[in-house]
């Protein structure tokens, strides 16, 4: 009883000195969230303890699971493949090699609260958003440096009327799309907010963006189960638009990043569209494109497909969390029109994960999904 007594005060004090959060109170990213910078640690990155569920030669591994606002596939020249991810709570940055089992910090620079960060220029600056005392939605573009003996985040505000964002794949642009009085206006710019150029605008505002390449971002229209839906083409380089995909009931979309392909799913299934001669093949098992990723090498899609049915109204509900899924990994060959399941994610994880984004690296040899229901990050190793 006395060992028990002293294990409990040390765990105490080890939350307090830590500065953890419960983690219902990461459900709640709201309150005060002013950008507040400590003084960064000194001396060689630390090592944070590492998870007791996995090792990496796992073909499911656990690589945080404390909630993530972002995460990004590096490479280094002495680890090699390296996750890199954001904690949603703190804004503490950390790597993880893919191929030893330790978590490295790389800043503790605290930017409370984020709810969403995207890497930029490989992973050395981020874009991210979190919500103010007033409720407003803050914005900031934060760089990764070298201090004297340590790294640190050193920030810089963008615009207090964005909306959403998305970063081209070369990591070099950003597209922000921003709230007017008479509707909305896309700007392109650098990651720090400079050579700012306005690219759209129209009198709707609800608009999802994301790159179709680095000079070309789609512009999808936000879905729902009644109403039909669009993407389209923005040139960046010209403000020109073209309507890629169209006249969809719930249209939800994943364009292929540099290759004419675009994924859709629309009320009666999923599909792929060639938007060179305009073929379309349907594809099964059915799921969201959101849960999708394209291939880097080859013409396949990787997605988290449920193993529950999905219906019209599935997509609606699982944006407001009405509903949860357990995926499993399936792989799509386009151009063969076949499908295989490849990760049995449940059994593997030893838990159900709702798939809410994933990523893939530059050899697809490496998945990584984070869970909707609770923000933990996880790494997949295909064949």
């Amino acid at each position: 009883m006395a060992l028990l007594g002293y294990y409990f005060i040390l765990k105490t004090n080890d939350n307090v000195s830590t500065g953890k959060k419960p983690f219902f109170g990461n459900l709640f990213p709201f309150g005060n969230n002013e950008v507040v910078t400590e003084v960064p640690f000194n001396g060689t990155p630390e090592i944070a303890p590492t998870n007791e569920t996995g090792t990496f030669d796992q073909v499911v591994r656990l690589i945080s699971n404390e909630p993530v606002a972002g995460s990004i596939f590096v490479a280094s020249s002495t680890k090699g493949t390296v996750i890199r991810y954001i904690e949603k709570a703190t804004g503490h940055i950390f790597d993880v090699p893919a191929s030893e089992n330790i978590n490295l910090r790389v800043s503790n620079t605290t930017i409370p609260q984020i709810y969403r960060a995207l890497f930029t220029e490989n992973g050395d600056g981020f874009v991210a958003q979190y919500v103010k005392n007033d409720d407003d939605i803050e914005t900031m573009y934060g760089k990764i440096v070298d201090g004297i003996n340590e790294k640190t985040v050193v920030g810089t505000i963008l615009s207090r009327n964005i909306t959403s964002f998305t970063v081209s794949p070369n990591g070099k642009i950003v597209f922000t799309l921003e709230k007017t009085q008479s509707g909305s206006e896309g700007y392109t710019m650098l990651p720090n907010g400079t050579n700012k150029k306005l690219v759209w605008n129209s009198p709707l505002r609800e608009f999802i963006p994301q790159f179709i390449s680095d000079s070309h971002v789609g512009l999808q229209s936000k879905p729902h189960s009644s109403s039909y839906g669009v993407l389209f083409d923005v040139n960046t380089g010209t403000a020109g638009k073209s309507v890629l995909v169209g006249n969809q009931i719930n249209l939800t979309t994943l364009p292929y990043p540099n290759k004419p392909y675009v994924l859709y799913a629309n009320t009666i299934g999923l599909f792929s569209q060639n938007t060179t001669n305009n073929t379309t093949i349907e594809l099964s098992p059915k799921t969201f494109p959101e849960k999708c990723v394209w291939a880097q090498t080859k013409t396949f899609i990787y997605c988290a497909v449920p193993r529950s049915t999905i219906n019209v109204t599935s997509l609606y509900a699982w944006y407001k969390g009405e509903v949860s899924y357990s995926d499993d990994i399936w792989e799509y060959d386009v151009v063969a029109n076949t499908a295989r399941r490849v990760v049995d994610l449940e059994n593997l994880a030893g838990r159900s994960i709702d798939v809410s984004t994933i990523f893939i690296n530059i050899n697809d040899t490496l998945l990584l999904v984070q869970s909707k229901t609770d923000g933990s990050l996880w790494s997949i190793k295909l064949n």
